[in-house]
């Protein structure tokens, strides 16, 4: 089984995604869609069992960003097209796979959702939370760009703050706004690169071990859970 793990910046990779992946005996290829000149590998939605996109600081409400997207809006629908091909996104991944779905981007009426938080499980007998025991997971939230529920589209998570936290397309797209794939290496990327994360967190304590663990935890779980459907 192979996979495509889609980055938009170098400090956004798959974290947990990738440690169960590799357990399960998918060959990742990594495609950095912020270096400039490369393409996407040809027929890339035919050659990969699994398709990931990350999370980023693009913004499909940027018109002049149109041009950039378009090789990884086609990766989704060429994939979906397909049976047997799961295509899940985080943050930025999931706008993708809404847009695709139909739905408008834009930034949410109640400002950015930033920092360690939970979610509430919607949809409690599906079978990404085979195995999950309680009615809301920990999450962490880093994004001010929101989108409606796509048709035909189930709604698994949601926050206080923002519905449509993560979303199942037929059990073949899933698109998670919130993260679940935290670690602390991808954490501290984070703290490297964005000042908010920096000043939210300004160093790594007892504290920050549990969260993170806990969100390991549930992230693990739904993702084995995603790749097993």
């Amino acid at each position: 089984m192979r996979s495509l793990i889609v980055r938009f910046i170098d400090c956004e990779g798959p974290g947990i995604f990738e440690e169960v992946l590799r357990e399960k005996g998918y060959a990742l290829t990594f495609h950095d869609a912020y270096k400039k000149g490369l393409s996407l590998v040809p027929e890339a939605h035919q050659v990969f069992d699994c398709i990931l996109l990350m999370g980023g600081p693009h913004s499909l409400t940027n018109p002049e960003e149109k041009s950039f997207f378009k090789p990884y809006l086609n990766l989704v629908e060429d994939a979906l097209a397909l049976t047997g091909h799961k295509v899940i996104g985080v943050c930025l991944g999931a706008q993708i796979i809404a847009k695709v779905l139909g739905q408008e981007i834009q930034k949410g009426e109640k400002g950015k959702e930033f920092g360690f938080g939970t979610v509430q499980i919607t949809q409690s007998n599906h079978p990404v939370f085979k195995g999950v025991d309680s009615q809301s997971i920990p999450v962490f939230h880093y994004h001010e760009d929101t989108y409606d529920l796509p048709k035909e589209a189930v709604e698994l998570l949601k926050s206080d703050m923002y519905a449509n936290q993560m979303f199942t397309y037929k059990n073949q797209a899933f698109g998670i706004q919130c993260h679940i794939e935290l670690n602390l290496g991808l954490l501290d990327g984070w703290r490297k690169r964005f000042p908010d994360v920096a000043k939210l967190i300004p160093s790594f304590n007892d504290a920050i071990q549990t969260n993170v663990n806990k969100i390991q935890k549930y992230g693990r779980l739904i993702f084995e859970n995603i790749l097993n459907l």
